[in-house]
C-alpha cells in the first residue's frame, strides 16, 4: 500500500475542531476505507503554527517544504493557523501531509 499527498484547509473553533470536521467530510465522502487516500485516512497532525510563523515563508510552501514531508509518516500531516478564530469568526487551518491508499 502506498501513500499520496493532501493539502486541505478548514474552518473550526480550534485546529482539532478543524481536523475533525476534514476528517468526518473526507469520510463522507470517500468512506471509511483505510487506505482511500483521503484525509480520513491522516490519524494525527502536528501543529507547526509558531515555526510558520517565524519562517516568513507563505504557509502551503513551508509545510509542502520536502524535507518536511520526509519526516512525516503515512497517515500524518503537517498544519498551521492561517485565521485564528475569533468570538465573530471560525479559525482556518491547512493540513499538509500524507494519506494512506
Amino acid at each position: 500500500m502506498g501513500a499520496v499527498d493532501i493539502a486541505v484547509s478548514g474552518l473550526g473553533t480550534s485546529m482539532n475542531d478543524a481536523f475533525r470536521r476534514l476528517q468526518h467530510e473526507s469520510n463522507e465522502q470517500d468512506g471509511i476505507d483505510a487506505y482511500s487516500g483521503g484525509f480520513y485516512t491522516i490519524i494525527e497532525y502536528h501543529d507547526l503554527t509558531a515555526e510558520w510563523q517565524a519562517s516568513g515563508q507563505e504557509a502551503a510552501a513551508f509545510l509542502e517544504d520536502e524535507e518536511r514531508m520526509d519526516v512525516l509518516d503515512k497517515r500524518e500531516a503537517n498544519a498551521v493557523c492561517l485565521r485564528a478564530p475569533t468570538s465573530q469568526q471560525e479559525g482556518e487551518y491547512l493540513f499538509v501531509g500524507w494519506g494512506a491508499e
